[in-house]
């Protein structure tokens, strides 16, 4: 088909109707070299192009430039001048948008509706992805009445505003988004007072207890809180504000605001034992034990259990503390180890230490006045006055283990056999300072410690629990060769592969649906459906005869 211009032909490209030529006439493309077949001379009397020669689809898919030009519907008032004669961009503030689209919020600019609240902006001021337009995209939060802020709905009517204009707590805009709370007053449950209605119940417990939970603070009235009731159990302070259980009565601490639950006049009445507590020596009050008496902390609320008068009777203290003289209190302490904890030094008396009985696990100095522990002993530093537990006669023939019973790990370095030094010998790690406990010459000949295995090339003791479990922990491996694994007996809950490659723990890897072997015999069926899942500290799982499950 000839162009315009009545020298340059359009052909087809493709045997495509649509790809006919007649369409590409006046439809908003140029297609002839000069652009003669979208010029407006010649589209102004000619219907913009449609596959369907449809008029109504040309109106609605095309705009007529004011010089007849045809231009796609996008381009019309889209801030960009299609037309020559800028027609497209004319007046667009009185202009409605073509059908399928929409106009900004600047009022002028048009943009396809589905472009609008895609998560990508497209208008010029971004109106297309305002929340004003788009509204709170998440159907679990929502708008608040300034348009600008949302809020999750479950917010809504909490009692606390969440919306910066306070929407969230008006029940005239919140509307079904209100939840009316309903408390049971039988279970200790009340709403607030006054104001907004709250989605939890406050229990009694909460009303004036001086924070305040209600968001109008109703809760911290007094004349609010006179109105709920106490438990029979409990106290009602003087004033009606609070509820005070049994245990928190004359306890030294005041937990009614008019301080009433600390009234010399109930204490002096209340029975102490009905709370398992005892009376304060003033017979005010009560105190947890006769342990807290003198102890440097005031538990009575006269400060009785403090005084000398109550401290003299005192013949006691509990087992972390000393007992001291002048003034006689009970401190925190230990007796005769060398440190004073009483200000006179009643607890290092050189008259009482002398026939004072060390504890378990520690060592008397020769001096006969101090105890220490045992671990201190021959560790190359002087903690006895008398320096007798560094004495390098004693500590030579001292045997590190001998006051600390067989789990200690302590022993004498081989070059040097005055000293005690914590750790292992010949178990890969250097303890001692010149490395002598792993030097090749002493591990040699040493005899590992029973429940211990010995490397054969290496000299390395190992727990036995570590031979054949698929990690070498011995420095040559021989651990893990298959000569050692061949003929070895597995530790106690331990379950040797049919392949004797290692011995796995059967607590947690045996017929657990996961190989551990690497012949996979510990998750074969001949193997799970015979064992003892109990013996390993499990059960048969009921779902699979053939797994065990803890």
């Amino acid at each position: 088909m000839k162009c315009p211009n009545g020298v340059e032909c359009l052909w087809s490209e493709t045997d495509d109707s649509s790809d006919d030529p007649v369409y590409k006439f006046c439809d908003g493309f140029p297609d002839c070299k000069d652009g003669s077949d979208e010029a407006g001379w010649y589209c102004k009397n000619r219907l913009c192009s449609t596959q369907d020669r449809d008029e109504e689809f040309a109106r609605k898919a095309y705009f007529r430039c004011d010089g007849g030009r045809c231009v796609r519907n996008e381009a019309f008032c889209n801030g960009k001048k299609e037309c020559r004669d800028g027609s497209d961009e004319k007046n667009c503030q009185s202009k409605p948008c073509p059908e399928g689209f929409r106009k900004c919020k600047d009022g002028r600019t048009c943009r396809a509706a589905d472009l609008f609240c895609n998560s990508k902006r497209d208008c010029p001021d971004g109106s297309d992805e305002s929340l004003q337009t788009c509204g709170c995209r998440d159907f679990n939060r929502r708008l608040c009445a300034d348009n600008k802020t949302c809020v999750p709905r479950r917010k809504f009517c909490d009692g606390v505003q969440d919306c910066p204009d306070g929407s969230d707590e008006n029940r005239e805009f919140a509307g079904s988004d209100c939840v009316d709370v309903k408390c049971n007053a039988s279970n200790g449950e009340y709403q607030c007072p006054t104001g907004p209605l709250s989605f939890s119940c406050l229990p009694r417990s909460d009303f004036c207890n001086g924070r305040t939970d209600c968001q109008d603070g109703s809760d911290e009235k007094i004349a609010n809180c006179r109105k709920l009731p106490c438990s029979s159990d409990t106290f009602r302070c003087k004033d009606g504000s609070s509820c005070v259980g049994p245990n928190q009565q004359c306890d030294g601490r005041y937990e009614c605001r008019d301080r009433s639950d600390e009234n010399s006049s109930l204490c002096k009445t209340f029975d102490c034992s009905s709370t398992g507590r005892v009376k304060c020596p003033s017979g005010v009050g009560c105190m947890e034990s006769r342990e807290k008496l003198c102890d440097g902390k005031r538990d009575c609320v006269d400060g009785s259990d403090e005084i000398r008068a109550a401290c003299a009777s005192i013949t006691g203290c509990n087992a972390e503390q000393v007992l001291c003289k002048s003034p006689r209190k009970c401190r925190p302490g230990v007796y005769c180890d060398g440190i004073y904890d009483c200000r006179d030094g009643a607890d290092e008396d050189p008259s009482f230490c002398k026939n004072y009985t060390c504890p378990s696990r520690t060592w008397r100095c020769k001096n006969d006045i101090q105890c220490i522990g045992n671990l201190l002993v021959c560790d190359g530093k002087k903690h006895c006055k008398d320096g007798s537990d560094e004495e390098a006669g004693f500590c030579q023939s001292y045997n590190c283990t001998s006051l600390e019973g067989i789990e200690s790990y302590r022993f004498k370095c081989p070059t040097n056999d005055k000293k005690c030094v914590s750790g292992t010998l010949c178990n890969g790690y250097v303890d001692c300072a010149d490395g002598s406990d792993e030097s090749a010459a002493f591990c040699q000949t040493y005899n590992c410690p029973a429940a211990q295995w010995k490397c054969t090339k290496t000299p390395q003791c190992i727990s036995v629990e570590s031979v054949c479990n698929a990690n070498a922990d011995c420095k040559d491996g021989t651990d893990e060769g298959a000569e050692v694994c061949k003929t070895w007996e597995c530790a106690p809950g331990y379950w040797k592969c049919k392949d004797a490659s290692k011995c796995i723990y059967g607590g947690n890897f045996l017929c657990d649906g996961y190989p551990e072997c690497n012949d996979g015999s510990d998750e074969s069926v001949e193997v799970c459906s015979t064992i003892r899942c109990e013996d390993f500290g499990r059960v048969r799982c009921p779902d699979n005869p053939n797994r065990c499950c803890v």
